[in-house]
C-alpha cells in the first residue's frame, strides 16, 4: 500500500475495485471523493463543514456537475479527507484532459 495515497492505512482505500499501486486512481475526481468521504463516515454536510465549502459544492463536484477548480477549496477538501494534496491535483487535472469529472 501507498502511503502517499492512503496516509491513514488499509481502512481507507475505498472501492474494491481501485486499483492500489498506482499513484492516481482509475475512478474519476467525483468518484473517488464521494468514495473517500463514505469510507470514511462522512456525511455531504460533515465534509462541508470540516472543509468550510457550502453542502451544494460537495454534492456539485461530486456528481461532477461542477469542476473543483479553487486551489484553496482543493487544499480544503483534501485536508479534510486526509488525503494528499498532489494526488488530488494529479486525479483533477486528469478529469480536465480527458472531459471526465464536470469538465466538460
Amino acid at each position: 500500500m501507498d502511503a502517499r495515497i492512503f496516509p491513514n492505512g488499509p481502512d481507507t482505500q475505498g472501492p474494491k475495485d481501485m486499483k492500489l499501486g498506482k499513484l492516481v486512481p482509475d475512478d474519476s475526481a467525483p468518484v473517488f471523493l464521494r468514495c473517500m468521504r463514505e469510507t470514511r463516515g462522512l456525511t455531504r454536510a460533515d465534509l462541508a463543514k470540516r472543509a468550510g465549502i457550502s453542502e451544494q459544492t460537495v454534492r456539485r463536484v461530486e456528481s461532477a456537475k461542477r469542476p473543483l477548480w479553487s486551489l484553496a477549496v482543493m487544499a480544503a477538501w483534501a485536508d479534510a479527507l486526509g488525503i494528499g494534496r498532489v494526488l488530488l491535483v494529479s486525479m483533477l487535472l486528469r478529469d480536465y484532459e480527458s472531459g471526465q469529472g464536470g469538465w466538460s
